[in-house]
């Protein structure tokens, strides 16, 4: 029992007391991984190590396309209303051009 509240108070020093695994998702794979012995049986897959896990930080994921973003898809909306918009003034104008005549 003491070695796990010594693990539990290491692994608050080291990592905070609050683990935000969206920002570091690997994070909880290298805390099963150096501590995990003080809580129980921890077997190792065959898949190797996680990604992350001995010092090296994954891949940063791909950014989100700009579908996924909504400022962008009220920006294409916009945008075809407005070459909507500019036709309907070049057919105006036209007409204006024809009477002026």
């Amino acid at each position: 029992m003491k070695q796990q509240e010594k693990a539990i108070k290491e692994i608050i020093q080291k990592y905070g007391e609050t683990i935000n695994l969206k920002s570091s998702p690997y994070l909880i794979a290298e805390i099963i991984r150096n501590y995990g012995s003080f809580f129980g049986n921890v077997a190792e897959g065959d898949s190797g190590p996680v990604p992350g896990s001995h010092g090296t930080p994954p891949p940063p994921p791909p950014p989100p396309g700009p579908q996924s973003n909504p400022f962008h898809q009220t920006f294409t909306e916009i945008q075809a209303q407005l070459t909507k918009l500019s036709g309907e003034m070049q057919k105006l104008h036209t007409k204006i051009d024809t009477f002026k005549k």
